[in-house]
């Protein structure tokens, strides 16, 4: 198919073919007034070639076409497209919006071999969740979450695009949804033509979230009755099924955004992006994917795990809790009643004893082990000299590791106690 471009839309002149749709045509235009470069989206009624339609929209009419700029023209935040204009130029219907520069969409991460790294994903799927929040408190629900309306900027944010759908609760159009938006992502609201609310939105995120996680998409099916059937009725698999290694919470945060029932999701789509936050948080400790299989990486390399096979790594890290301290935070302190056993995964902390400092540990140290073994009050302190993460146990070595495993624990703290025993016979020597 071949358009010709015209010289001006309005008062915009064009310059270039920014894209093709179900609704029309988008070209890239120019305002002389403020001097930027915009986006026009032209309707399909407007008589400018010849468009297939997708099959999700089933009606393409003057009042459809305007919804975008009726819905997402009242919003104004960062992660969504401005529109700035809708008019009518000698019988065209048009829609001046926010042009992204070199926009990417996220639907180019939906394969096994395209995955985003998991923080950044979350990340931009955190904003999506604000943005969305925001516009259900202005009471625009979007309806057509979908990565391919998930636009990404240059500068790694998120744009969110396309309100062609959108419903507000001031519309006297009916809220039943079926036939509208993209089948892959519809709610089990949609799916099934019943009455929605804003967490329809919510749902479609969570596909999404759960699409660009696995490389696959939750509730796969060849044929249209089938995937309704599954969005309505199926329980997705659960996401270690297709990826292993994947922080335990994003389970938990998945699991409820796909609930079947909107009430049995999060209230909103803040809570939502507040759960985001937490794991997001709990990679940036560790400055990159806080997964089984980087925990497993990182123990390797200390020097503490040096003799242990992976087996018996990966028995002390099912076992183990990572903390996080901050610069002079307090680890352990002296005179205390705290059974646990503490090795440094990075960062560095001091020891002291009566406020004086008589030792540093390093990533790889322990400390911990004699109220661990013995039990006892503390006998000092520890504080983090920088940014510390360390593994933390506290259960006996007997109720939870194999016979191997309590060796060579036992063996490599016996060896600790006996270099720092002759670390302190030295300095004793060097006093007298």
């Amino acid at each position: 198919m071949t358009t010709q471009l015209p010289e001006k839309i309005g008062k915009y002149s064009i310059t270039g073919v920014a894209g093709k749709g179900a609704m029309g045509i988008v070209y890239i235009g120019h305002d002389p007034y403020v001097d930027r470069k915009v986006a026009i989206k032209v309707s399909l009624s407007g008589g400018i070639g010849e468009i297939q339609l997708d099959d999700s929209i089933t009606e393409d009419d003057h009042s459809q076409f305007f919804n975008e700029a009726k819905a997402a023209g009242i919003l104004d935040h960062p992660n969504i497209i401005k529109v700035y204009e809708a008019g009518d130029a000698n019988g065209q219907d048009y829609i001046a919006i926010e042009f992204v520069e070199e926009a990417d969409t996220l639907r180019t991460f939906r394969k096994e071999d395209k995955l985003l790294p998991v923080n950044q994903l979350l990340h931009y799927i955190r904003q999506c969740a604000e943005a969305l929040d925001y516009a259900h408190s202005k009471g625009i629900t979007h309806r057509d979450i979908k990565p391919a309306n998930l636009l990404l900027t240059t500068d790694g944010d998120i744009k969110i695009a396309d309100f062609g759908i959108a419903v507000r609760k001031t519309s006297d159009k009916t809220a039943t949804t079926k036939g509208f938006g993209s089948p892959l992502y519809m709610s089990p609201e949609q799916a099934g033509g019943t009455k929605i609310s804003a967490n329809t939105d919510m749902f479609s995120l969570g596909v999404v979230l759960y699409e660009l996680l696995t490389g696959t998409h939750p509730f796969q099916a060849n044929t249209m009755p089938a995937l309704f059937k599954n969005i309505v009725s199926e329980t997705q698999k659960p996401l270690s099924y297709y990826r292993g290694g994947l922080p335990e919470a994003l389970e938990i945060i998945v699991a409820k955004a796909l609930q079947k029932e909107s009430e049995d999701r999060y209230e909103n789509c803040a809570e939502f992006a507040n759960a985001l936050i937490e794991v997001e948080q709990e990679l940036e400790h560790f400055g990159e994917d806080l997964t089984d299989v980087h925990k497993l990486e990182l123990l390797s390399k200390l020097n503490f795990f040096n003799d242990f096979s992976a087996e018996e790594i990966e028995e002390v890290l099912e076992q183990g809790d990572w903390e996080v301290f901050t610069t002079g935070s307090e680890i352990l302190t002296e005179g205390a009643e705290d059974k646990s056993f503490y090795v440094i995964t990075s960062g560095n902390a001091s020891v002291s004893r009566l406020n004086k400092e008589i030792a540093s540990l390093d990533e790889g140290d322990c400390f911990g082990e004699m109220a661990w073994l013995l039990g006892g009050k503390r006998s000092a302190s520890v504080v983090a000299i920088t940014k510390t993460i360390v593994l933390k146990l506290d259960e006996p070595l007997a109720e939870w590791a194999s016979l191997s495993c309590q060796l060579r624990i036992n063996k490599t703290v016996q060896k600790v106690l006996m270099d720092r025993l002759n670390e302190t016979s030295q300095r004793y020597a060097r006093s007298l």
